[in-house]
């Protein structure tokens, strides 16, 4: 059976009722209007139940709110992956900014030790949605701690990115 606007309207005034939506408060709504001589689809309870049922209301608005809910998701998708590029460039400026300093030695840096650095890598990691492989503990010679130079190493990279800026810089 074809829906009648009139059965529309009550439908679309059914649903904006929010969570506390009733047949009763749809039919006390429309009866105050009535009273103030507005024009209102029906006054009747039973004309209501009926359209309810013919045109499924209560799927319809289970179906709403389904829909509403993954309009919302996908807002809040987007704003997240908006602001996960805003914090990992943000880290991804700090990190470089801590390298740099690192291998100046005794300036002043967001992070200040490798546990910070640590911390804000993972983050940064995560915040990309690029996971970082499963942990693995290794051990150096008769079982005991690797020793590993952190100054050397960060020099080493800092070392290859300055070379690789200033090829970039002959070449243009």
């Amino acid at each position: 059976m074809q829906e009648t606007p009139a059965a529309q309207q009550a439908f679309e005034d059914y649903w904006s009722l929010g969570d506390g939506r009733s047949f009763a408060r749809l039919l006390e709504e429309y009866r105050g209007r009535s009273e103030r001589g507005e024009e209102v689809p029906t006054i009747r309870e039973g004309t209501i139940a009926e359209w309810s049922t013919q045109h499924g209301w209560q799927e319809r608005c289970k179906q709403r709110i389904v829909e509403e809910a993954e309009r919302t998701r996908e807002e809040l998708r987007k704003r997240a992956a908006k602001f996960r590029e805003v914090v990992t460039t943000g880290i991804e400026a700090d990190v470089r900014r801590y390298i740099e300093r690192l291998s100046r030695e005794g300036e002043n840096v967001l992070a200040q030790t490798a546990k910070d650095l640590d911390a804000m890598v993972k983050l940064y990691y995560a915040l990309a949605e690029q996971p970082l492989a499963d942990r693995h503990e290794h051990t150096g010679a008769g079982g005991g701690r690797i020793e590993v130079s952190w100054f050397e190493a960060v020099a080493e990279v800092c070392a290859d990115e300055q070379e690789t800026a200033d090829g970039e810089e002959d070449g243009a």
